[in-house]
């Protein structure tokens, strides 16, 4: 049980997880709970840290897909978006 729990955690690390029922390997995506703390980047392209408590952003913030579990996995999305807006 413990090793099959950290398989899963490598796993979802990876972004992928097992499905059971379809027997294949899926996206895996995570998102904050409600307590969890977790990053985002505000209009000026900053990572701001904050606690998920479903007030009226967070659920916006989690539907656009700007939200991160690490400041360092943030700040690769804001250079990133960084990038995309230059070139448009």
């Amino acid at each position: 049980p413990e090793e099959q729990k950290e398989f899963d955690d490598f796993c979802k690390s990876k972004g992928k997880i097992w499905n059971k029922e379809t027997l294949q390997w899926e996206k895996y995506k995570w998102e904050p709970k409600r307590g969890e703390t977790y990053w985002y980047i505000d209009a000026m392209g900053k990572a701001l840290r904050v606690t998920y408590n479903t007030n009226a952003i967070d659920p916006t913030i989690v539907e656009f897909g700007n939200y991160f579990p690490t400041k360092e996995k943030a700040e690769i999305a804001a250079e990133k978006v960084k990038e995309l807006l230059k070139s448009l």
